[in-house]
């Protein structure tokens, strides 16, 4: 195995200081760039492939876990973060490993020989730990916004200007009034994590927002379509229409 090419992304200098004051004693390493924030990281794994990234967690605009989310074939991940919070979840996840700022030479250390070491397995068991967005199936964090790729950069989406998701294979089409993205999500992922009160699965593939209803109706038997904002449409069957009356208040 050749050198390990490494990425530093953080928001904040005097980390990245560290990270890469502390990888200069090992030969084996090579870091390529530092980020400071998730545009430049995209694009940075994107031109330079890196091995293995550290990656903290909490920073502007876009946090460490959703920009993993925009990226296809992810780098072995060590999270650097000063949140315990966010440092037990990372863990859970299976992330390589986690770094608790303020940490030690060793813990360092420890962690970085702990990525090295799964960098010697088969290339087949990288995705059973670099899945890191998504959550347990018992964990239902609601979500308030959703980052998605727009003409090779990447968008925040707030959760209010969805008029409607619709499964389109193994990809969610979230269309708003300003266009259509596809994110490669399951609806069940979407169902669980929208505010509740908000959003309501009208179909085995669709989800609306509530408040971009206009109007329902009648489409075959047991059957209707709901006119949405933006001349969006969306077929509602028997047991959605249910659910449908009764986030309206109906």
């Amino acid at each position: 195995m050749g050198k390990i090419r490494v990425l530093i992304v953080d928001d904040e200098e005097p980390a990245r200081i560290q990270i890469n004051e502390l990888l200069k004693d090992r030969s084996e390493i090579e870091v390529v760039g530092q980020c400071e924030n998730a545009f430049e990281a995209v694009k940075a794994i994107q031109a330079l492939k890196p091995d293995l990234m550290f990656l903290d967690i909490q920073m502007p605009r876009i946090s460490g876990i959703e920009m993993l989310d925009m990226i296809d074939d992810p780098p072995y991940i060590i999270f650097s973060t000063a949140f315990n919070e966010y440092a037990v979840k990372a863990f859970e996840l299976n992330a390589v490993d986690y770094l608790l700022k303020p940490y030690t030479r060793r813990r360092f250390n420890e962690a970085l020989d702990r990525a090295l070491s799964l960098m010697k397995m088969k290339e087949g068991q990288k995705k059973d730990y670099v899945r890191l967005q998504e959550k347990p199936e018992d964990e239902k964090q609601e979500i308030s916004r959703i980052v998605v790729k727009k003409s090779g950069s990447m968008l925040v989406l707030p959760v209010q200007e969805i008029i409607c998701l619709e499964a389109k294979g193994d990809y969610v089409q979230i269309q708003t009034a300003e266009g259509n993205f596809m994110k490669q999500k399951t609806l069940r992922y979407f169902e669980k994590r929208l505010p509740a009160n908000s959003f309501c699965r009208v179909h085995r593939s669709c989800i609306v927002n509530l408040e971009k209803v206009k109007k329902i109706e009648s489409w075959g038997k047991e059957t209707w379509i709901a006119l949405l904002e933006a001349d969006r449409k969306a077929l509602v069957s028997k047991s959605g229409m249910a659910l449908l009356k009764d986030g309206l208040g109906m």
